[in-house]
């Protein structure tokens, strides 16, 4: 896979996904602080002009009154009459009009800050829904939400179940509609998988090449509606895929066991008698007829009495297939008990 290449597309992706649906909020949050800004400044433009208005009138009564007091010194020293509509007194009703316009623009104000008030605290919930879509909606819970965002390329992805910290996936793409994630894979035999229970729990193996994802995380990403599909190869280069509309493993309590149905494809049904059966390695045998299947066939797997498939056993290779009855790569119902696979692959989707 080119890294560089599905890189710019990643964050070409992410991108796109984020403005285009957080677009309405951010436009938002943008309208209301704008306007937030407009009502305090049109409330302190119009509290400030009536300020001076009213300290203009106070001034010019006061100057009044003392023109009065001296125009009344000078009638008394002068012994001449003024009249009294030749100066202005400063009257009772001067003073109710000027406190109750002082008093309609600290209202005014007011209401400008709780206005100001309001708009903050909703600009604080749009900023928090903002960052729970881009915390929850733009996480790729698996290879479909990777699908669904524009992402067509084969390669490794990185995801975020529920209850787990993002780790790394293979999604193939191309297969049957795309959108599978990889679980399982065997091509060359580097990797040995006749491990213990605590190693196909928690997953081991090179994503780029042969591993198990792990028990854990198959149990949590098969808790919604999943299918699963099979691809085999054999050493003709033969390929053939068994494909289920339904798949879930149980938790650690149950021994994850295995639900399976839905049979479509043309391998042959190899797990329909694994249906309901809990899973078995080598250091833990938990297979129906407690033959310790694990151990007689190098592997590990949803054992019954033992299997009609078992595609974590040994790798073998120059045999062009031939192998001891149930051992190796097996899927019996496309070439038998005694056929060990050249290659396997396990993938999941999430029904949309």
């Amino acid at each position: 896979m080119d890294n560089l290449g599905m890189d710019e597309h990643l964050i070409e992706s992410q991108k796109r996904t984020f403005w285009v649906r957080n677009r309405t909020l951010i436009y938002t949050a943008g309208g209301l602080i704008v306007g937030c800004f407009v009502t305090v400044g049109i409330s302190y433009l119009f509290f400030s002009l009536g300020k001076n208005n009213a300290q203009g009138n106070v001034q010019t009564n006061v100057g009044s009154m003392n023109a009065a007091q001296r125009q009344q010194s000078e009638t008394i020293d002068g012994n001449t009459t003024i009249s009294k509509d030749n100066y202005i007194l400063y009257s009772k009703e001067d003073h109710a009009e000027l406190i109750a316009l002082l008093h309609k623009f600290k209202n005014e104000s007011e209401k400008a800050l709780l206005s100001m008030k309001d708009s903050k605290e909703e600009i604080i919930k749009l900023l928090a829904d903002i960052k729970n879509r881009t915390s929850n909606d733009d996480v790729m819970r698996d290879c479909v939400d990777w699908q669904q965002s524009g992402m067509t390329t084969n390669g490794i992805y990185s995801i975020t179940p529920i209850g787990f910290k993002p780790f790394d996936v293979y999604c193939d793409m191309t297969t049957d509609g795309g959108g599978w994630l990889v679980f399982q894979r065997r091509i060359d035999g580097t990797i040995d998988f006749f491990k213990e229970w605590v190693s196909y729990e928690n997953g081991f193996g090179d994503i780029n090449s042969e591993f198990w994802l792990g028990n854990k995380k198959l149990h949590v990403l098969t808790q919604e509606p999943t299918e699963l599909r099979v691809d085999v190869m054999a050493w003709d280069n033969e390929k053939r895929y068994a494909k289920y509309s339904t798949f879930r493993l149980g938790d650690a309590s149950s021994k994850y066991t295995l639900y399976v149905d839905g049979y479509s494809g043309d391998a042959g049904d190899g797990l329909a008698l694994h249906h309901e059966v809990k899973f078995s390695t080598r250091d833990q045998d938990n297979d129906v007829q407690r033959k310790d299947c694990a151990g007689s066939n190098k592997g590990a797997w949803w054992y019954e009495n033992c299997s009609h498939s078992s595609l974590n056993g040994q790798y073998i290779k120059g045999t062009d297939g031939v192998a001891g009855k149930n051992l190796g790569i097996n899927w019996e119902k496309f070439k038998g008990d005694y056929y060990s696979m050249k290659t396997a692959s396990m993938k999941l989707r999430r029904k949309v």
